[in-house]
């Protein structure tokens, strides 16, 4: 039992959680949510399956941090316990999951083209490199040397060019994204604290558009900056409440998640063309397939959702 929220205590947590529409209950990460069966984003319908995969046995995650989709048809969930990973097939057929003795605080996950595991560590300062069963290839930073203004203080994300290069956002000790090769040297580092353009507070998570430009969400600041890969600011996305995630579809639509709780839709220009709410206390994860069917990895309580694209 982790506890019942009552009375006063329960009104409080609703106001500071903006709760008003659904009854729940404390008690080891299990909540009663209203039923929702289909959302709309832009032109787009799409069914809820929640939870996903189906845990009506027993349930499946815990300490839910982050997902990513693999190019082989993968998803790649990340826990803050053991089993760190869990993979599924896009229909939910659990595949394998595996652990390593140095993966300790995941925040979030990446799975690049050739099939490697990118995972930023955010209490070990570190950004590890699995294959797909969970061999560590690589390991790049130093966990008893965390660096203000260098990598790294509490990474956040990770994304991986086309040519290999690295981008991690240094996000809760630092604010600041860095810049590595392929093989993992250091190329430069750009941000500082602040509300201007190019500087951060909190670089949540990060991804490439359709044209390689990177989208940063800047949590605390409200917003998400779109520069390109030198670093140099074009541009940002506003009117949003701490956006959490990140991702864009293979038609380059954006899809952003934020502590509303809520998920938006941006065009490839970035102007907002749909909304839907989000189930959890927020999403912390957010990943979209080949179909255009989205996967959220939502924190309190820990679950899974797949809104599938309706096809009419």
């Amino acid at each position: 039992m982790i506890g019942i929220a009552k009375g006063p205590l329960l009104t409080k947590w609703c106001k500071m959680r903006r709760v008003t529409s659904f009854f729940y209950i404390i008690k080891k990460e299990e909540f009663t949510l209203s039923t929702l069966k289909r959302v709309t984003l832009g032109d787009a319908l799409y069914d809820v399956k929640r939870p996903w995969p189906n845990q009506e046995k027993s349930r499946i995650f815990s300490e839910i941090s982050h997902l990513s989709l693999a190019p082989t048809g993968e998803v790649y969930i990340l826990q803050r316990q053991e089993p760190i990973i869990i993979v599924f097939s896009y229909e939910g057929e659990r595949i394998k999951k595996w652990k390593h003795p140095l993966l300790d605080g995941g925040h979030a996950l990446h799975i690049a083209e050739d099939g490697r595991v990118f995972l930023a560590d955010w209490d070990d300062h570190i950004l590890l490199i699995f294959d797909s069963n969970g061999e560590l290839l690589q390991v790049i930073g130093d966990s008893m040397r965390p660096r203000f203004g260098q990598p790294f203080n509490h990474p956040t994300d990770v994304a991986v060019a086309p040519n290999g290069d690295l981008f991690i956002t240094d996000g809760y000790g630092n604010s600041c994204v860095h810049h590595f090769d392929a093989q993992g040297n250091h190329i430069k580092t750009w941000g500082e604290p602040g509300e201007g353009p190019g500087q951060f507070s909190t670089p949540h998570a990060l991804c490439f558009d359709k044209e390689g430009r990177i989208l940063v969400t800047d949590r605390e600041n409200n917003r998400v900056q779109i520069f390109n890969q030198e670093g140099h600011y074009i541009g940002q996305i506003g009117h949003l409440y701490h956006p959490m995630d990140i991702a864009v579809d293979t038609e380059g639509f954006i899809y952003v998640t934020d502590q509303t709780p809520r998920l938006s839709k941006f065009s490839p220009e970035g102007k907002l063309i749909g909304r839907c709410r989000t189930m959890g206390t927020y999403a912390h994860g957010l990943d979209v397939d080949p179909e255009g069917n989205i996967y959220l990895a939502e924190m309190l309580p820990s679950n899974v959702t797949k809104l599938i694209k309706v096809e009419e």
